[in-house]
C-alpha cells in the first residue's frame, strides 16, 4: 500500500480511487523503494523484527527506517470496475475480454458513432516503453481498420508510439490526465467527439452522394463484380483483384437526419437476399420496386465509377436481374 500511497499523493481523490478500484490480496511485500538520497537506486529490504518493529534496512549503510504493516499489504487494481467505469463515462455498450497475448490489455467494448462504423476499444496498462510500445505493435497487426486505445498514464509513451497509432488513424486518450474521479465514477475532461476525432473524421457525412468510391480497375464490366453482405450495415466488394469492405454511408446509401441506411440499401439487401432477381413477386416490389431500382443504379454507377445498367429488366421472366454477383451474409462465398 506505500507505493499506492505514493502515486496517489497528489490525486484529491485517493480515498475513492483506494475505495472502488483497489482490492486487497493476500501477499505482502518484502522490499519497498528507498527514498534515500544516494548514488544507488536499489530498494531496501523488509526485516520483521516483531510484529510493531518492522524496518526497512538499506544494504549500503543507510540507516533504517521503520514501516507500518498496512504499508506492506499488496493491492491491486480491480480492472474491471475501471473498465466498466470507463465505457460508462462514454456511453459504450461494456463488453469485456482479455487480449490474446497481451498481457494487461482488454478489449472492453466498440465506439459506434453510427450504424455501420464500429471501432475496437481497448484498455492497456504498462509500466514500460518495451511493453506498451509491443502492445500497440500487436493492436495495429491484428486490427483491420482504426481504433481506440486508452492507457493508464504517459509513462512509456514515446513519439514513436503515438506516431505509429497516428499512422493508423487511432485514437489515444491517458486516464490518468484526460478522467476525473467521483466515488465510483470517472468523467472525462473532454466530451466523446473530441476523445473520438481521429475516427470520427473517417465517418463520411451522410447522403454525401459517395463519399468513398471503389478503385475499379480499367476494363471492368459489371459482370465482373462480385458483392457479399457481411451484416446489415456492410458488403465486401472483389472486382478485377481488387476487393474493399465498406458501409451504406461509405457507398452514399445512409439518411440525412437518422443516420440509418436509405430505401436503396434496403433494396440493395433485398436483391442479395434473393441472389441478384428479383420479380414482382417480392415484397419489395410493394415499396415501388422500378423507382428503388433506378435509385439504387444510380448509386451503384457514381461508387463504381462506371457506365451502363447494373440491374436489367428481363422480359422473358419479368424479373428484375443483378448483372453483377451478389449474396446475402453468411451464404458461401465461394462463388
Amino acid at each position: 500500500m506505500l507505493q499506492w500511497n505514493r502515486i496517489l499523493s497528489d490525486c484529491p481523490q485517493a480515498a475513492d480511487f483506494k475505495k472502488h478500484f483497489l482490492s486487497l490480496t493476500k501477499d505482502k511485500v518484502d522490499s519497498i523503494p528507498c527514498d534515500t538520497d544516494c548514488d544507488f537506486t536499489c530498494p531496501r529490504r523488509i526485516v520483521w523484527h516483531s510484529d510493531d518493529d518492522i524496518a526497512a534496512i538499506c544494504d549500503e549503510g543507510k540507516p533504517e527506517v521503520q514501516v507500518a504493516r498496512s504499508d506492506l499489504l499488496v493491492y491491486q487494481l480491480k480492472q474491471p470496475a475501471i473498465n466498466r467505469a470507463l465505457c460508462a463515462a462514454l456511453e459504450i455498450s461494456f463488453k469485456e475480454s482479455a487480449v490474446d497475448g497481451l498481457r494487461n490489455t482488454w478489449s472492453v467494448g466498440e465506439f459506434v458513432p453510427t450504424e455501420g462504423f464500429r471501432f475496437p476499444v481497448f484498455v492497456t496498462m504498462q509500466k514500460t516503453e518495451s511493453a506498451l510500445l509491443d502492445v500497440c505493435r500487436q493492436l495495429c497487426h491484428t486490427q483491420d481498420g482504426s481504433f481506440a486505445l486508452f492507457i493508464s498514464s504517459r509513462r512509456g509513451l514515446t513519439p514513436a508510439i503515438e506516431g505509429l497509432l497516428a499512422q493508423k488513424k487511432c485514437s489515444l486518450t491517458v486516464l490518468a490526465e484526460d478522467f476525473s474521479l467521483s466515488k465510483s465514477t470517472l468523467t472525462p475532461s473532454q466530451k466523446p467527439d473530441v476523445i473520438f476525432a481521429p475516427l470520427l473524421k473517417q465517418v463520411p457525412e451522410a447522403d454525401s452522394g459517395g463519399t468513398v468510391f471503389f478503385s475499379t480497375p480499367e476494363g471492368c464490366t459489371w459482370e465482373d463484380i462480385k458483392i457479399q453482405f457481411r451484416d446489415n450495415h456492410t458488403v465486401t466488394v472483389w472486382a478485377g483483384g481488387k476487393t474493399g469492405r465498406y458501409t451504406y454511408s461509405d457507398m452514399g446509401m445512409g439518411t440525412k437526419n437518422s443516420k440509418k441506411p436509405t430505401k436503396q440499401w434496403i433494396a440493395f439487401m433485398a436483391f442479395a437476399g434473393a441472389q441478384g432477381e428479383i420479380d414482382w413477386n417480392n415484397e419489395l416490389a410493394e415499396t415501388n420496386l422500378k423507382s428503388q431500382k433506378a435509385a439504387l443504379s444510380k448509386r451503384l454507377r457514381k461508387f463504381f465509377h462506371m457506365e451502363g445498367d447494373p440491374i436489367y429488366w428481363d422480359k422473358s421472366s419479368g424479373t428484375y436481374c443483378c448483372r453483377f454477383k451478389i449474396l446475402s451474409e453468411g451464404t458461401d462465398d465461394s462463388w
